[in-house]
């Protein structure tokens, strides 16, 4: 990974990947000094030994036993784990091109750039008339955490009214916005009924700056037309419900507090639930709420909307990942006593799919067998419809015209 040299208690590495872009650059000094255990925290960035060879990981989450960590370049947790017996070096500097560079700083003045980007954004919004809530990104943690994150990012993301896509473009092109090229396979897109999400970009003071539109919640590969349209009317939900909180004296659109839980937990779909970083957040959102109403959450509610979208089965993993993690049982016990058919079936597939979690063995989860590895197939398991209303669903000219190509994509990579 990288050319590293050690002195006494400290440990200097020369970087020639891209696991920690945009932090930690290719050609960076990073300096490190070793520590304990105890004095590290998530989201410290920490030089490990694996095979023999020095790694740095970003730790998101520490109990009393160990810190799993994950890469800064990918949304899921790496399988490195630390113990509490681990040698373990915490970052102290980094010199780029001579110049000594505060983390610390940098992650201020990434926030910085997304803050002025996207009052820049609401003023536009306003004035044309467009109709949005923020999903997730800075808002979401000055507000809930009351505090920038402490670590970087890599967009926020918006939920737009459908009804604003004629205005949306042309907002984005006057902020100096360029939308982004679709990268999923032709034959991925052209499954797709209709186009459902768009990315913006631009880079400003040096720092890349990405609004993620979306025109739906959505999973990806979701080929039910039953489950697209429930999707659909939760999403106008979402919007015609959103409230309006004060930061910093702005007034910014969020979900409303019950369904940004059920929003964030249906996104761990998306990352097969192996995002263990949205599960610390999740948690995070989970115990602001909680402080907010004085301990009291209707998990009822929640379970209750999630079912009447058919998207309960869904939410029921990452949930038990709350329970595993941070011993959050509440909402499963209210599961299993309100909905303990689906609970039951879930956990079942959920089980069948996936090696067991922490802590009883110490490695993240991981699909056990490639046929149930594909998405597809959980999906298809976990939406709660009859098989006949699964399979009438997907009866249509484009969802075989897509299995087709994909099949033949494959075939010419053996």
């Amino acid at each position: 990974m990288s050319k590293s040299e050690q002195k006494g208690n400290k440990y200097q590495l020369k970087i020639k990947d891209q696991n920690m872009y945009p932090l930690l650059q290719m050609g960076d000094i990073a300096t490190f000094k070793k520590t304990s255990f105890t004095l590290v925290k998530p989201n410290d960035l920490v030089l490990i030994t694996r095979k023999n060879s020095p790694i740095v990981r970003r730790i998101i989450l520490k109990n009393d036993e160990y810190c799993i960590t994950k890469i800064d370049g990918g949304k899921m947790s790496d399988n490195t784990v630390i113990t509490a017996h681990s040698i373990i070096y915490a970052i102290s500097s980094v010199k780029r091109r001579s110049v000594t560079i505060d983390l610390y700083e940098g992650y201020a003045v990434q926030s910085s750039v997304y803050w002025h980007q996207i009052l820049v954004l609401m003023d536009s919004f306003k004035k044309n008339h467009i109709d949005f809530v923020f999903l997730k990104g800075l808002p979401l943690h000055l507000y809930y955490e009351k505090n920038y994150p402490k670590h970087m990012y890599t967009d926020c993301d918006i939920l737009v009214n459908p009804f604003s896509k004629n205005k949306l473009e042309g907002a984005f092109h006057e902020m100096g916005y360029v939308k982004e090229n679709d990268s999923s396979p032709s034959f991925q897109r052209f499954a797709q009924h209709e186009e459902i999400e768009l990315d913006f970009t631009r880079k400003v003071s040096g720092i890349i700056v990405r609004f993620d539109v979306h025109y739906s919640v959505s999973m990806s590969t979701v080929h039910f037309n039953g489950l697209r349209k429930k999707l659909g009317s939760l999403s106008k939900e979402m919007l015609m419900t959103k409230k309006y909180v004060s930061i910093d004296s702005k007034r910014f659109p969020l979900l409303k507090e019950d369904l940004l839980i059920l929003y964030l937990l249906l996104h761990q779909v998306n990352h097969s639930w192996k995002d263990l970083k949205g599960a610390v957040f999740i948690n995070t959102i989970v115990n602001s709420i909680a402080k907010k109403r004085k301990g009291h959450i209707d998990w009822k509610v929640i379970l209750d909307t999630a079912k009447k979208y058919s998207i309960l089965n869904f939410i029921i993993p990452g949930l038990y990942l709350q329970k595993i993690y941070f011993t959050l049982c509440e909402p499963l016990i209210v599961c299993q006593k309100v909905y303990r058919d689906n609970y039951l079936y879930t956990m079942k597939v959920f089980n069948t799919m996936y090696e067991d979690i922490y802590p009883n063995n110490l490695s993240v989860t991981k699909i056990k067998t490639p046929l149930l590895s594909n998405k597809f197939t959980i999906r298809f398991s976990l939406y709660d419809a009859t098989f006949m209303t699964k399979c009438k669903e997907l009866f249509n000219i484009k969802f075989f015209v897509y299995l087709f190509l994909r099949a033949f994509k494959k075939s010419e990579l053996i």
